[in-house]
């Protein structure tokens, strides 16, 4: 052979390998195992699939079977559409292991056992309802992020965010990862048993599943059902420690943040949470923490609960500037991605002070950059509570402290108008419709009762359709898809539900419900409630309420869907601590063991992740005068149908 052909045959080879190279040049390295470290049994003989997951059907991308130290590789595509890697081992009878790795291919070795697989069920509860995982590439990466707040994907254990503070044995999530692990280890031991847990975990339908990742899935999304049987079970192999010693109340998962990215500005009292297109979250803080001084920053967290960094584009947390001074209720993100959020302004500095009828709105960048400097836009508004835009960009203000609604035309807060309201109305919870009317709930005072208003824009005025005297109290609001107000009423312990046309749908309790603040519509169209409790006392076990929306084909309106108990968080034997290692009430001033506290909001992410927030602190009476700021937020996984589920 020549030169030139022997160069020609050389060079054929080599492109040929740079092909292959091309098709399957990632490899997943990982081991199939029960349980962890040391102690760890591998799973030999087993098949492996490697899924890619997207908005349709979930694709197969590569398999192997594990050798005798369960251990596989697996190649991936080297250019693969959006979405997100998943892997799926198969024992028989349905019962599987899996771990959603998220859209990049992981960079080191990975381990799959029973504890990747109850958080990989938790976090795509949402998107597993049919036993097929789909959703949009952003939903999934989401998902993936909460899998990795829960588990160590490289190692199988428990990650370091569960396992330190606030997390840790301050709340009952490590046991309860451990206690459903072992759930799913029995049936890794004991395959052909596996229907046993299929009949206790039907999905809404009643339908039952048939594998072990749609049963795990189900019970994220109803936590409440067969609790105690499951724990019987879960008592079965003690593959895990550190477990649950009694039934919970609802099987949930939750993970706890309280680090605002500033240990000098410590979370104090976050009263409201709006979600941009990225699934960052925009908090509003309400106090110093241990104080009842205005607090002069918002809060910004990346989609798993970190604090923002600085990275993609925005300003770490916490950010300051705009005239932020003790922001209350009122946040929103517009049509054009800028951040909304209103001052209310608590203590030690009045917002009066600073400009006649103030307590400004602070409009800030998509990054985080203030535009309402110095001092906030005023326009009519006066200790602002909700916001919201209609779809023209309108800005939208429930005006507390003056008892008016108010409008920024097109967002221009040189263009305002507003509309008076009977004195001490205290204008609170707003919330735009889809036909862009606008629903107030005012809570009223003892010369004012507490009512629901309707208001439409004409021209560039306001005009009110109706207003309905109803409840004691009310507070945050919210619409269905029906165009029904859902209204929280927490003096007299009620949701209200009224049609569009201001007609009672009915007055609704139970499910755990105490001192209702405000509500949320999930997906489903049905209706989450923060329960800030009894405005007396100490109110020591948080909650959330679940009822059937107005749409539910199963349930009347109203129906309580979360048990007696709510949905709460218990700890698990330590006390709650602050981000800078100080007890909640400060050093010898009393323990709290409560990790889910007075809540004010809860709100729903794009992958189905519920936050809670916990505004207050237990006891009423002695915070109000003294230390009134909850401590962070706890995030159940999974837990709640997002809007878009696309």
């Amino acid at each position: 052979m020549n030169r030139r052909l022997l160069g020609l045959v050389l060079l054929l080879v080599g492109l040929y390998a740079s092909a292959s190279l091309a098709v399957t040049s990632n490899l997943i390295n990982g081991r199939l195992q029960s349980g962890e470290g040391v102690s760890a049994t591998p799973l030999k003989g087993v098949p492996v699939r490697l899924y890619f997951l997207t908005a349709n059907a979930p694709q197969v991308v590569a398999s192997a079977i594990t050798d005798a130290s369960g251990h596989f590789v697996l190649a991936t595509p080297a250019n693969p559409e959006q979405g997100s890697f998943y892997l799926d081992a198969t024992l028989g009878n349905g019962v599987e292991l899996t771990s959603l790795l998220g859209p990049d291919v992981p960079s080191a070795s990975v381990v799959v056992n029973e504890k990747t697989s109850i958080a990989s069920a938790y976090a795509l509860a949402q998107f597993s309802r049919t036993g097929q995982i789909v959703g949009s590439p952003h939903q999934l990466s989401l998902a993936s992020g909460m899998v990795r707040n829960l588990v160590d994907p490289f190692l199988g254990t428990t990650s370091t965010v569960l396992l330190n503070s606030p997390n840790g044995d301050q709340t009952a999530s490590r046991a309860t990862l451990n206690s459903l692990s072992n759930l799913l280890a029995w049936y890794v031991k004991n395959p052909a048993r596996a229907g046993g847990l299929y009949v206790l975990t039907p999905n809404e339908a009643g339908e039952q599943p048939q594998n072990t990742p749609t049963a795990l899935s189900n019970l994220a999304r109803i936590p409440s059902t067969s609790v105690k049987s499951i724990f019987q079970l879960s008592q079965k192999a003690k593959v895990y420690r550190q477990r649950l010693n009694s039934s919970p109340d609802v099987w949930v998962l939750a993970v706890k943040i309280h680090n605002s990215g500033d240990p000098n500005r410590l979370i104090g009292g976050v009263g409201n949470i709006a979600f941009d297109q990225n699934g960052y979250a925009w908090v509003t803080n309400n106090v110093v923490q241990g104080t009842t001084l205005s607090s002069d920053f918002i809060l910004l967290f990346k989609p798993d609960g970190s604090p923002s960094d600085g990275s993609n584009g925005y300003l770490p947390s916490p950010i300051q500037g705009g005239g932020i001074l003790g922001q209350g209720f009122g946040i929103t993100v517009d049509k054009n991605g800028k951040i909304w959020s209103g001052n209310f302004g608590w203590g030690g500095v009045n917002p009066s002070s600073t400009a006649p009828g103030s307590g400004s709105i602070t409009q800030q960048t998509a990054g985080g950059v203030p535009l309402s400097v110095p001092s906030g836009y005023y326009g009519g508004t006066y200790r602002a509570q909700s916001l919201d835009t209609d779809s023209k960009n309108n800005l939208w203000i429930a005006s507390y402290g003056n008892s008016s609604v108010c409008v920024f035309l097109g967002g221009d807060p040189k263009q305002s108008s507003c509309f008076q309201q009977p004195q001490d109305s205290n204008t609170f919870g707003l919330g735009v419709a889809q036909d862009d009317t606008v629903w107030i709930a005012n809570t009223g005072s003892y010369s004012t009762q507490s009512s629901v208003a309707k208001f439409k824009l004409q021209g560039t005025a306001i005009s009110q359709v109706f207003n309905v005297p109803i409840g004691q109290s009310l507070k945050g609001l919210s619409i269905d898809s029906q165009g029904n107000a859902w209204v929280a009423s927490g003096s007299d312990n009620k949701v209200y539900a009224l049609k569009p046309d201001g007609s009672l749908i009915g007055a609704f309790d139970g499910g755990g419900m105490s001192g209702p603040w405000s509500t949320t519509i999930d997906g489903e169209d049905n209706v989450w409630v923060a329960n800030f409790g009894p405005f007396s006392g100490n109110f020591s076990n948080g909650r959330i309420t679940k009822l059937s929306g107005a749409s539910n084909p199963r349930y009347k309106p109203g129906t309580p869907l979360s048990p007696k108990t709510g949905y709460n968080l218990k700890s698990q034997g330590k006390e709650v601590l602050l981000a800078n290692g100080e007890p909640l009430y400060g050093t010898g001033k009393g323990k709290c063991f409560c990790p889910l506290m007075r809540l004010t909001t809860v709100a729903i992410d794009q992958a189905g992740n519920l936050w809670a927030l916990n505004n207050w602190k237990p006891s009423f009476a002695v915070d109000l005068a003294k230390n009134p700021g909850g401590d962070g937020i706890v995030i159940f996984v999974g837990l709640a149908p997002p809007r878009n589920r696309q």
